[in-house]
This record gives C-alpha cells, sequence and structure tokens, in this order.
C-alpha cells in the first residue's frame, strides 16, 4: 500500500503509519502462505479494505478522482510484493532514457539499479521478504521474447525444460510443454 503512495508522499512516513504497515504485513503474510495475487486481492477486496490510491486520497480528506471501482487489482498486489522499500531497501535507476536526445523512458536491467541497504526501519523482515521472492520466483513462467530474450522475476537464465514428442494415432504430433499443448499435424 506505501509503495504506490510514497510517490506521492514520501518513504519516510512509511512504518509510522500503522493502518497501512498493518495491511502491508497481511499482504506479505498471506502470500508466504502460498496464496497468488487473486486470492489476496480477493480476501482485501471482501474486507473491505481500500487499496492504495483510495487510502492515499482518504487521508487527505478528498474524494478519489481517477478511480471508480474502488478495488485491489493484481498489478498492485504484484508492485507491492516486488517493492523492496518494505524490506527496509531503497532501488534508485531502474528506469532511463536510451539517450539525452530521448525523452521516453525505458526498464534497466537489474544489473544497473542502485540498491541502498537500511535505508530506513522495515515493515516486514529480511526472512519474510525472501521467503516471498522465492514464491514469487518458483511460481513464474519464463518467457522468451520476439528478440529471444528470457523474462524472470530476477532476470535469471532460463530453466531447461523437458519437452515430449508423441505421435497420436491420427496422425497429428503431439508436443506437450509446461502443460500446454501445441498440436502440430505430422506430414508422412
Amino acid at each position: 500500500m506505501l509503495a504506490l503512495a510514497d510517490r506521492l508522499r514520501g518513504v519516510s512516513d512509511a512504518a509510522d503509519d500503522k493502518p497501512a504497515a498493518q495491511v502491508i504485513r497481511r499482504i506479505f503474510v498471506l502470500r508466504c502462505q502460498g496464496l497468488g495475487y487473486r486470492k489476496i486481492t480477493a480476501m482485501l477486496n471482501a474486507d473491505r479494505i481500500l487499496p492504495p490510491r483510495d487510502y492515499y486520497y482518504e487521508q487527505l480528506g478528498r474524494p478519489n478522482p481517477t478511480n471508480d471501482n474502488h478495488l485491489w487489482n493484481e498489478v498492485t498486489m504484484r508492485e507491492i510484493l516486488r517493492n523492496e522499500v518494505y524490506a527496509g531497501h531503497m532501488v534508485q535507476m531502474k528506469t532511463g532514457t536510451r539517450s539525452y536526445k530521448s525523452k521516453g523512458y525505458v526498464n534497466k536491467p537489474r544489473e544497473e539499479w542502485v540498491r541502498v541497504e537500511s535505508t530506513h526501519e522495515p515493515i516486514i523482515d529480511s526472512a519474510t521478504w525472501e521467503l516471498c521472492q522465492d514464491i514469487t520466483e518458483k511460481n513464474y513462467r519464463y518467457r522468451t521474447t520476439k528478440n529471444g530474450n528470457v523474462t524472470g522475476p530476477r532476470n535469471r537464465p532460463k530453466l531447461l525444460l523437458l519437452m515430449a514428442t508423441v505421435f497420436l494415432p491420427n496422425g497429428e504430433l503431439d508436443m506437450g510443454v509446461r502443460k500446454r499443448t501445441i498440436k502440430l499435424f505430422a506430414l508422412c
């Protein structure tokens, strides 16, 4: 909750905001129990906990001008669970421009990020942070982009996948990859 709000308010009051810190701790505990983004958001919505932007505007005493549904979503949950601010660290320079002539921003590789540890009081402990990151990495489906790069939660090399090829009785070629099935016709 504070990760989105810290862009608007600053990080210094993150640990001082007790209700928001309790929600963040609850989110990380639920993730450590193995719940996915969708189930966590459903639980928070069922308990009528305000999403970050609505909470921010409530603290200001104004209505939220940008959101009509006032519900948590999976993207917000993913961003909260990936943000190291809650573990007490600051990560900067995640994005930048390609050159000084360009105004468009691009995501930088993880190796170029500037990470400073223990910049402020953490909301969650480091063991909880690591466990959540391991769960995210274990559940992540690695994908290959059009230019051959492999995506991943920590940009690690792609794991080797086993591919089974089976000829079916009707002349089709069945290739199973990660619970997905691609069927191709075999030419004889």
